[in-house]
């Protein structure tokens, strides 16, 4: 994988790629750095602000450190307790940045096109060309559907607000192309049947190069830049049409656009074109359906497999250069498997992703909550709600814990028996608490969920399952045995491990870093593992198996008084 990359995302449905794409960093898949620019018109769409918000909960995660130096005994060995090897593991593990620029078109805020008409001949145009509609509005909520009018005034936009409002997207840009010696891919991600993005699509690579040539960049550094698109076809349904959004038109509207587009690549300059072009749509959009809503909040459809796949196609391209292979990639998803999606280690994908969302499951699960079962309830609920005593008769808590609290000095000089108090207390041991993570650590699992619930479940595709008929009170055990030094340690340069400074660490970051490492031996060394008595298991006949329900992740989202992150990923939903 590059180190750097760069995302462009138009419009709703490019906003939606971008949102599994942070997931997908999160499970420790991305480049080292990804600098993603959402553009959009419509400054509120519910997709929009969801994928930023879903990336400012990422940032908060990765704030502190996530990796793991498991110690593993594999092989023919194992049996005999030999052959140890290192297994490291480092979840949120990608310095994201993310910019936007989603300012309303000016060309058109007062009165629309129709204010261009100041001659007769100029009205006549307007009229040939545009219905009564497409000249008076004023595209406060994106194009909808029209790309014909987008394309009309989205390049002067972007040639005006780039080197403004997009400053620190191209100055990052620019030191990228000064101080790599790799090649940097540039991604440009969004729908040719909606609005924004098909009008994104044909004129990004040259906007943003234009805006690089007038901040002074020479030839040489923009052709170290490698660009591809990352186009989406139609692959959900509104339940009606609505204004001038009709889903009858979407498959019509999509060959269209592509025939317009390869007429355009053929013939236009080179620094228009690009390098590479993946396609990703389904034969059955109809499988998802949504109810039709224009623009702005209310826009915030479900997340799709679709999505998730351009994401991969994304980092796809990350690890291929354009001259390696075909130049135009097409993939269907349908009837997938883990093996046949774009991505050449799939066997790391579902472990990485498995990982994750086990994490996130074992996190917010709510389980019986009485003291009786306390290892029945998931690790924010066990923070919250186990006293003081019962809390610290966990073994984890003697080897993990309490030795790295003795660096901080209230901590040290608090009677053995108040110590828990202090350890939960943000007031008096602030960041590094267990408490001041328990909301922005239950935000992006809870966010985590509610998007595996619908992108990684569908009619003809399953990749996750959701029940309750087992709970992880075995990773509770498995916890007891992880070593402080197996979550002690930073990767460095290869496979060098330097010491993670115990004040630049977090109490429930390091639980939870325990719970991954006890994942890793109990899915690296069988052995460890009682599967006929339920027994921890990271992926059961293909499917990532988490003992939870969305019903439990929504309640513990609720006890914080985050039940409007639900609604994100609902609004349009048509159960």
């Amino acid at each position: 994988m590059t180190s750097e990359m760069f995302v462009i995302s138009g419009g709703g449905t490019g906003a939606k790629v971008v949102e599994a794409l942070v997931h997908l960093c999160a499970a420790g898949l991305g480049p080292r750095r990804l600098h993603v620019l959402l553009v959009d018109s419509d400054t509120s769409n519910g997709n929009l602000t969801r994928a930023a918000a879903t990336a400012k909960s990422y940032r908060a995660m990765r704030r502190w450190p996530w990796s793991v130096r498991a110690q593993v005994r594999e092989g023919a060995l194992a049996r005999f307790g030999l052959g140890r090897t290192e297994v490291w593991l480092e979840l949120f593990g990608t310095e994201l940045h993310v910019y936007d620029l989603t300012e309303q078109i000016q060309t058109v805020l007062n009165g629309g096109l129709a204010t261009a008409a100041d001659s007769a001949q100029m009205r006549l145009l307007l009229d040939l060309l545009y219905d009564p509609s497409e000249q008076t509005t004023d595209c406060s909520d994106g194009f909808r559907a029209r790309p014909n009018l987008g394309c009309l005034l989205l390049a002067d936009h972007l040639a005006e607000k780039l080197p403004v409002k997009a400053k620190a997207f191209l100055d990052a840009m620019q030191l990228a192309a000064r101080t790599q010696q790799e090649r940097i891919p540039v991604v440009v991600t969004a729908s040719v049947f909606g609005g924004t993005g098909a009008s994104l699509l044909p004129i990004a690579r040259q906007a943003v190069r234009g805006a690089l040539k007038q901040a002074g960049m020479e030839r040489d550094q923009l052709a170290r830049f490698d660009w591809a698109a990352v186009k989406m076809l139609p692959h959900y349904q509104p339940d009606e049409r609505q204004d001038s959004v009709d889903p009858d038109r979407f498959l019509l509207d999509t060959a269209s656009a592509l025939q317009y587009y390869s007429t355009v690549y053929d013939s236009s300059a080179e620094d228009a074109r690009y390098n590479a072009i993946f396609l990703v749509g389904s034969d059955n959009p109809g499988r998802n359906k949504v109810r039709a809503v224009l623009g702005e909040g209310t826009q915030a459809n479900p997340a799709y497999l679709e999505e998730f796949v351009a994401a991969l196609a994304v980092l796809r391209f990350g690890e291929t250069p354009a001259d390696a292979g075909t130049p135009m990639r097409v993939f269907v998803p349908e009837a997938v498997t883990w093996e046949s999606l774009p991505h050449a280690r799939w066997q790391e994908l579902r472990e990485r992703m498995a990982f994750l969302l086990h994490l996130g499951a074992f996190y917010l699960r709510r389980g019986s909550g009485s003291r009786d079962e306390q290892r029945t309830q998931g690790v924010a609920r066990l923070i919250r709600n186990v006293d003081d005593a019962d809390l610290a008769k966990f073994p984890w808590y003697g080897e993990i814990l309490e030795p790295w609290g003795q660096h901080h000095p209230a901590f040290k000089a608090t009677d053995p028996g108040r110590r828990v108090s202090v350890l939960r207390n943000s007031g008096v041991m602030q960041d590094l608490s267990l408490s001041a993570m328990l909301s922005p650590a239950t935000e992006y699992f809870g966010r985590l969920l509610l998007w595996a619930e619908t992108a990684l479940q569908s009619t003809d595709t399953t990749f996750l399952e959701l029940a309750t008929t087992d709970d992880y009170s075995d990773l509770f055990g498995a916890m007891s045995r992880v070593k402080a030094e197996e979550i002690d340690s930073a990767r460095g340069e290869g496979s060098e491990a330097r010491p993670i400074e115990p004040l630049q660490d977090n109490g429930l970051v390091r639980v939870l870093r325990t719970a991954i490492t006890a994942m890793v031996h109990q899915h690296r060394q069988p052995g460890r593992v009682d599967r006929r008595n339920g027994g921890f298991v990271l992926v059961e006949n293909d499917r990532i198996r988490l003992r939870t329900t969305s019903q439990q992740t929504c309640d513990t989202l609720r006890e914080i008084e985050m039940g409007g992150v639900i609604e994100e990923y609902r609004r349009t939903a048509l159960s």
